[in-house]
């Protein structure tokens, strides 16, 4: 095999590698932007089974994402909790599915922003997926140009 064909078959290797390695740097990057707290709201009035809880101050819900809950647990019976609508505003997350039961004991975990105190941080961390791929990318397009060029 020449060195032509070996060049141009480490090239798509490396594309299909940076392809391939973008949700393990996407998840690490949320990692790095995120930290998770949990939150008790005790005795929480449940009215057609479903409440509102305020999250504590200067712990936002992540981009106001109710995705970003990651656990959510009720005392009543029959409870199955769902992270409904958040308002910012009010750092006021819905919570549909609760029991009958009222008042009751509620559990939240959810990811708020890590860096909000450093400006600027979780803008430049996010662009370290895209610079990781393009980088890859582009190492791949060089080197097949360079192994097409010495064409051994």
């Amino acid at each position: 095999m020449t060195a032509r064909v070996k060049g141009i078959i480490l090239s798509v290797c490396l594309i299909v590698i940076a392809l391939l390695m973008i949700p393990l740097v996407v998840s690490g990057v949320h990692g790095v932007q995120t930290d998770a707290r949990t939150q008790a709201a005790p005795a929480c009035v449940v009215a057609a089974t479903t409440t509102d809880v305020i999250l504590t101050a200067g712990f936002p819900l992540y981009r106001n994402d109710n995705g970003e809950v990651t656990g959510l647990t009720a005392t009543g019976a029959g409870a199955v909790p769902v992270a409904g609508v958040y308002t910012a505003l009010t750092r006021s997350l819905n919570i549909t599915g609760l029991g009958a039961v009222t008042p009751q004991d509620i559990t939240i975990t959810y990811n708020y922003e890590a860096n909000a105190d450093f400006n600027g941080v979780n803008a430049i961390v996010g662009l370290i997926p895209l610079l990781v791929v393009v980088g890859l990318i582009i190492v791949a397009i060089i080197n097949g140009l360079w192994a097409l060029k010495r064409g051994d």
